[in-house]
């Protein structure tokens, strides 16, 4: 009797209460989510929430002998956020976890609740919930699923599984599905990044793609010993125009942290170097042999070239008669350039008496990611905000490269000139 009236106490004293706690599998989502799982529950409010307060959860699933860690949140339908229920009023509540990464459903699995900010801070326990694979149950998993801290390790994230798959993405392009096993040595600051980098020869050209993944866990943390799953879909973009899923690479898996008296400057470690070749993985660098890449220094006019520059006129999605420019470019790196610098262009296109200027920048993988030789194939979308009225008789495009603010207010670095006429591109300034 007494710990019943201890569990009422504590149950009146929590702003939310849970309850009704399901699990399931639920297939997935991009990159070999099939073993996303589904958490729904009943959560009753004993008072109102703050603006942007969520019902977070932290996941533990036993895979073979690791420990699987996830976080994400449930919140209610968007018609009706759990913030906008009154004192006294109960919300169906539902979210997903696992999204990529696994090719199966883990359990048991070990959930804790936590009622915070989106982002995380200050946070208040709602309770834990064990799940056995079919059934669940109030607290912790027996005996409770608790990550063993590793130490000694070399590296404070450790790829403990890489696979790689042909895959297929928009237009029918031909890629490559990665999946990832990141061990956990040290707990991260939130703040750090994953990058998940491919350089495939294709024809003449390494060409570049890159994945990205943090380890944001809102009010919880990802500990030593634990594990985390993440995936990459790489070359999905119809612009790479591949016959055939590359199969030449060098994958490079790093992990980016702030850089010491620094404001949003980062410094790469490398986890780990692999290669894809003849549909078989292999630690190390394809070709060991392979001079190291320079340092990297300011972007001048011999850091990259560009080439394989196609412009189009097109009319914008669902408007006749309007024209914007697509631009797409291939940039590639012969010496490496800093975290600051880019790549833009400046349109001028010509229609009867007007000639209209824009300036556009190129997006793709950042240029500091790519080693010397390496190729970015990097697109923009000029008069995108308010389109051309009519068709040009011809449209000018100038490349710059440089640090993204300039305080000068100058262009950059001549990289280059292009002119479209009659449907045709010719290199050069004169248009």
């Amino acid at each position: 009797q007494e710990a019943k009236a201890l569990a009422e106490r504590e149950a009146q004293d929590r702003p939310v209460n849970l309850s009704n706690i399901t699990v399931s599998g639920s297939g997935g989502l991009f990159g070999g989510g099939s073993g996303m799982i589904e958490v729904t529950a009943k959560a009753k409010l004993n008072k109102a929430l703050d603006s942007s307060t969520y019902v977070h959860i932290k996941s533990l699933c036993k895979k073979d002998d690791r420990l699987v860690a996830d976080v994400g949140y449930l919140d209610a339908h968007y018609s009706k956020p759990l913030e906008r229920y009154a004192a006294g009023e109960e919300a169906d509540v539902r979210g997903n976890l696992y999204t990529q990464g696994l090719d199966s459903t883990l359990s048991p699995c070990q959930f804790e609740f936590r009622l915070g900010g989106i982002s995380g801070g200050i946070s208040v326990p709602l309770g834990e919930a064990c799940w056995s694979g079919k059934e669940v149950a109030q607290g912790k998993c027996e005996p409770a699923l608790a990550p063993v801290a590793m130490s000694g390790a070399s590296l404070p994230v450790e790829v403990a599984d890489l696979r790689v798959a042909r895959g297929g993405g928009l237009g029918g392009a031909k890629g490559l599905d990665l999946t990832y096993l990141l061990q956990i040595n040290t707990a991260q600051d939130q703040s750090v990044r994953l990058t998940f980098k491919s350089a495939c020869r294709v024809g003449d050209k390494a060409f570049v793609d890159m994945g990205q993944a943090n380890l944001m866990a809102g009010p919880f943390a990802y500990e030593s010993g634990e594990t985390v799953a993440r995936a990459a879909n790489l070359y999905w973009s119809s612009s790479f125009e591949f016959d055939e899923s590359p199969n030449d690479c060098d994958l490079t898996t790093s992990l980016w942290q702030t850089k010491a008296g620094t404001f949003g400057e980062y410094e790469e470690l490398r986890l780990a170097d692999s290669c894809w070749k003849d549909d078989k993985l292999a630690d190390g660098r394809c070709d060991p042999a392979a001079p190291a890449s320079p340092a990297a220094a300011p972007l001048d006019a011999s850091s990259v070239t560009v080439d394989d520059v196609r412009l189009e006129l097109v009319e914008p999605h669902g408007v006749t008669g309007k024209f914007q420019l697509k631009i797409q470019a291939d940039v590639t790196v012969l010496k490496p350039v800093g975290q600051n610098d880019g790549a833009t262009a400046k349109v001028s296109c010509k229609a009867g008496k007007e000639n209209r200027v824009e300036s556009a920048y190129l997006f793709g993988p950042e240029l500091y990611y790519l080693e010397a030789g390496q190729t970015a194939r990097m697109s923009a979308n000029a008069f995108g905000s308010v389109a051309l009225d009519t068709k040009p008789k011809s449209c000018k495009v100038e490349f710059f490269g440089g640090p993204r603010f300039s305080s000068s207010g100058s262009d950059g670095v001549d990289l280059g000139k292009f002119c479209l006429k009659k449907d045709k591109v010719k290199p050069g300034g004169k248009c």
